[in-house]
């Protein structure tokens, strides 16, 4: 290896201690409420995810309102958020979503793109019968666009 990228190696290998060194650290914060301010900063946003998705199962179930909140809009973190919420155990998790769902539904504010992002998390709950209340609910609709929602994911539950 050469002189240069041996200082690039070792530059790499130096942040990855500091890294491992920074995220022991943080058992001596209030994680979750750390966790919860670093969701709502967007800077913050991708090492927040990155902490829940590798810290105890309990954190990401404490985080679910933020994270479902998170999984309505597309954004370049929407994946990463997911995961998040796919790590918690779905008898915990399937509560949680079916009230998100349901105040989806209810609130007028919700546009189709809080519609479409929720029904691909329930495709990848593979939660049908809650998706069929929310393309049920999309095919009633006044907006052309959330109406659209159940044409592009109602056949998925037998629509």
């Amino acid at each position: 290896m050469n002189a240069r990228d041996k200082g690039i190696w070792l530059e790499f290998v130096s942040a990855e201690k500091a890294y491992i060194a920074a995220m022991a650290n943080l058992r001596n914060v209030d994680e979750v409420e750390v966790l919860r301010e670093g969701l709502l900063n967007a800077a913050w946003r991708r090492p927040a995810l990155l902490v829940i998705g590798l810290t105890d199962v309990k954190v990401a179930e404490l985080l679910l309102p933020e994270l479902l909140a998170l999984a309505n809009v597309g954004h370049s973190l929407i994946s990463e958020v997911r995961r998040c919420i796919l790590r918690v155990q779905p008898e915990v998790l399937g509560p949680h979503v079916a009230r998100h769902v349901a105040g989806l539904i209810d609130d007028p504010s919700s546009d189709d793109e809080a519609y479409r992002r929720i029904a691909e998390l329930l495709v990848d709950m593979e939660d049908w019968g809650l998706l069929k209340t929310l393309t049920n609910a999309a095919a009633l609709s006044s907006d052309p666009d959330i109406r659209e929602v159940d044409e592009d994911f109602g056949y998925l539950c037998g629509d």
